[in-house]
């Protein structure tokens, strides 16, 4: 069940965020002096997953700007703190993520080499990449890693995402659950390797609920919320995390319900 979870990714100096800016409880890194909170684009050196949310807070510099160096603590501050998730599910997520990618028994994608001198371990956003643990395929707007890029934004799939809105404005449940189930036929119809059991759904509906009710109202998300970021991975304008923080049952009963939704 802990899957679905994880799933729960030019600087804009001329305008405020309507969300105030957190300072982080772990020091990172300041590029050109841009404070914590401004949006600033990756540079061409620095290191980007396929979660559009983990991609987000380190443009955002909750995260290290470069996408390395994360720690497990510092991933639970930000989860919190600035995405509005309940303990259980950071606490799922990241234990998780932060498992050994040689792991028998509870595989994750942290690389055994990835522990700083004082012991502590780390994670880079790119070794979210490794295809089949957190990253999945049928992804909302990641093409398959069948097919090469599996962590860069598809800009063919953003724009299908927002043109399952129904009315052009917001996509509702009804929509993300329609748009859930197109993806996963893509890819059931063009991968000749997709994984589409069970454990890799989960990811699948995960994201989606997670996306609704972290950047919309769980009834509805807006187009330029979704442009935002899924497309710019950018906090949206306005952004308020969500009060009360998303708890382990209420995330499960939002997937329950998209996923009812959906029309096989």
């Amino acid at each position: 069940m802990h899957a679905a979870l994880i799933h729960m990714i030019a600087v804009a100096c001329a305008s405020v965020l309507a969300f105030p800016v957190q300072q982080p409880l772990f020091s990172v890194t300041l590029i050109d002096e841009t404070p914590v909170g401004v949006y600033l684009p990756p540079a061409a050196t620095d290191t980007r997953g396929p979660c559009p949310a983990l991609n987000t807070m380190a443009n955002h510099g909750y995260i290290p700007r470069d996408g390395r160096g994360i720690t497990q603590p510092m991933l639970m501050d930000v989860l919190e703190r600035v995405l509005g998730l309940g303990r259980a599910n950071i606490r799922l997520a990241t234990v998780a993520a932060f498992a050994l990618k040689t792991s028998t028994w509870f595989p994750g994608v942290r690389d055994p080499t990835e522990v700083f001198e004082d012991g502590t371990p780390y994670l880079n956003l790119d070794d979210l990449n490794m295809h089949g643990r957190i990253e999945h395929d049928a992804s909302l707007t990641r093409q398959d890693s069948f097919f090469g890029n599996n962590w860069n934004v598809d800009q063919s799939l953003l724009a299908q995402f927002k043109n399952s809105s129904s009315n052009g404005q917001v996509v509702t449940l009804d929509d993300m659950a329609a748009f859930r189930v197109a993806r996963t036929a893509h890819s059931k119809e063009n991968n000749p390797e997709a994984d589409l059991t069970d454990g890799p759904q989960k990811f699948c509906w995960g994201e989606a609920s997670l996306a609704m009710m972290i950047f919309g109202d769980s009834k509805e998300i807006s187009i330029d919320n979704i442009e935002s970021f899924f497309g710019q991975e950018r906090i949206p304008d306005g952004y308020q995390k969500p009060d009360p923080p998303i708890g382990y049952f209420a995330l499960q009963s939002h997937i329950s319900d998209l996923k009812g939704r959906a029309k096989n």
